[in-house]
């Protein structure tokens, strides 16, 4: 379940990103990244919580190493979209920092993907056996 509302929070956050960003020019997307940056930071910072009360990060837990790098990653990716937001904000020109922002939406949507992958339980394939 935390890893269900960690990957819509991700897509939330895409999904104003891109939507506002469409009515203006650098600022307000920079505007939309650090306010999206913010919200997601705090709401990750809940959904740990929850995950640690839910016993998802306790040691023993089968997927204890797969939710803690699934947690890592979305505050490691809200922190640089918070940064490389404001750091837009106070050079609008920059077409750098805009550039990478962007990827920071691809990034935030494969993070994103990466968990609704692992939600929906879609795991490897053991190679079948050969036909006689």
């Amino acid at each position: 379940m935390v890893v269900a509302a960690s990957a819509f929070l991700a897509l939330v956050d895409i999904f104003f990103v891109c939507l506002v960003s469409s009515l203006g020019g650098p600022v307000v997307f920079a505007t939309a990244n650090v306010v999206m940056a913010g919200v997601c930071l705090l709401g990750t910072r809940r959904l740990v919580r929850r995950a640690k009360r839910a016993g998802v990060l306790a040691r023993g837990f089968p997927e204890r190493k797969l939710n803690l790098v699934f947690a890592m990653v979305a505050v490691t990716l809200y922190s640089v979209q918070l940064v490389l937001g404001i750091a837009l904000l106070t050079d609008s020109q920059s077409t750098g920092l805009t550039r990478a922002l962007v990827f920071m939406i691809v990034a935030l949507f494969v993070s994103a993907l990466g968990r609704a992958w692992e939600v929906a339980g879609i795991r490897h394939r053991s190679p079948r056996e050969p036909s006689t």
